[in-house]
């Protein structure tokens, strides 16, 4: 059975016990805590979203909102550091995006969906493959399925697409002759191996105001949103490629005989 809460109220129960106790729980356990606590409600909150769009907000205005909104738990379910779709997403959505809670305890996982991950503001840790770096405001990281990593998060977005379900939503993404089509095209044939795309984006205001809308649209369940959102991740992709196809960083880049993407890659790099 599923329970609800506000992600405000989460979030300040995640640092009052970091704070109290100077340990920190993984999502599943703050989850029980909660349940057992009986903090937890059977009913969603109405987080009274309007059709309005959320792209002009500030970073406080669009926290304000995001604190409203109604995040599903589900206690008691067993910690695996392999987590798939159907742990995480609406079972409406090919789209879902989160504020990543802070304060949880560092756990390297994988999952059988690509996740994307956006630093709104301050920085974050990366941990990928047991290697770190620390990710800076503005920039963006495409995680493919299967890949071993962890966040420890001051302030960030991550959005998740269903690997199911790819191939038929995000279909223009693999006929085009660009970077970041080969990438989805090579996971999508063969995800046995680790990688990820970084994009140093510098904290472009167009880039933040599409994943305010893209996650103002992933709450509103209604029948134009999922539809709505997939548009907004397809301009997402459009503007990295646009602006930063020259600074973007892979892990493990393996061309294979596409060769004209080869001739691509030694322009921008």
């Amino acid at each position: 059975m599923a329970y609800y809460i506000t992600y405000g109220e989460f979030q300040q129960h995640m640092k009052d016990y970091f704070f109290r106790t100077g340990s920190r729980m993984q999502f599943p356990e703050m989850a029980d805590y909660l349940y057992r606590k009986g903090l937890l409600s059977e009913t969603p909150p109405d987080p009274m979203l309007t059709s309005e769009m959320f792209g002009d907000m500030d970073d406080d205005a669009f926290n304000k909102i995001i604190d409203q909104l109604p995040l599903e738990l589900n206690p008691q379910i067993s910690i695996t550091p392999k987590v798939k779709e159907t742990d995480i997403f609406p079972n409406s959505g090919d789209v879902f995006i989160i504020r990543h809670p802070r304060y949880t305890r560092p756990t390297p996982h994988i999952h059988n969906y690509f996740e994307i991950n956006y630093v709104a503001s301050g920085s974050c840790t990366f941990v990928f493959e047991k290697s770190k770096r620390i990710m800076q405001e503005g920039e963006l990281c495409i995680i493919a399925p299967s890949s071993e990593h962890d966040l420890v998060i001051d302030d960030d977005s991550t959005i998740m697409l269903r690997k199911s379900t790819f191939d038929t939503t995000f279909f223009s993404l693999l006929s085009r002759k660009d970077l970041l089509s080969y990438f989805f095209r090579t996971i999508l044939q063969d995800d046995s191996h680790a990688n990820y795309l970084l994009f140093f984006s510098e904290n472009n205001k167009w880039l933040k105001q599409i994943i305010h809308n893209a996650m103002g649209e992933s709450y509103k369940n209604d029948s134009y949103s999922n539809a709505c959102c997939i548009s907004w991740i397809n301009l997402l992709f459009s503007n990295l490629l646009r602006n930063y196809s020259k600074t973007l960083q892979f892990y493990d880049y393996q061309m294979g005989s596409d060769f004209s993407l080869v001739l691509q890659y030694i322009q921008h790099n």
